[in-house]
């Protein structure tokens, strides 16, 4: 199944200045297929919780300034990765 993230409700959150809404929005949408995203390429639970919290964290520095020249999806599923690879690393 394709996700599909209501890309128009969190870009409204995010002009509006409601980054915390927009991330909340976006984890609660997808936040679980984020997180089997990492534990797939971990294979690990424990790792995988630990990157999950590195991704949120990322993820929550990095929405306001997100620029639309991507799909928010395509953006999103890069800092997952960048974070699952950088719990494998520590």
């Amino acid at each position: 199944m394709t996700m599909t993230i209501d890309e128009a409700e969190i870009r409204r959150l995010l002009e509006a200045d409601q980054p915390r809404e927009a991330l909340q929005s976006l984890l609660e949408q997808h936040g679980a297929a984020f997180y089997g995203y990492i534990v797939g390429l971990l294979r690990d639970e424990a790792l995988a919780a630990d990157a999950f919290q590195l991704f949120s964290l990322r993820l929550w520095r990095a929405l306001p300034e997100f620029q639309w020249r991507s799909q928010l999806k395509t953006w999103a599923y890069s800092i997952a990765r960048n974070a699952a690879y950088r719990t494998a690393q520590d």
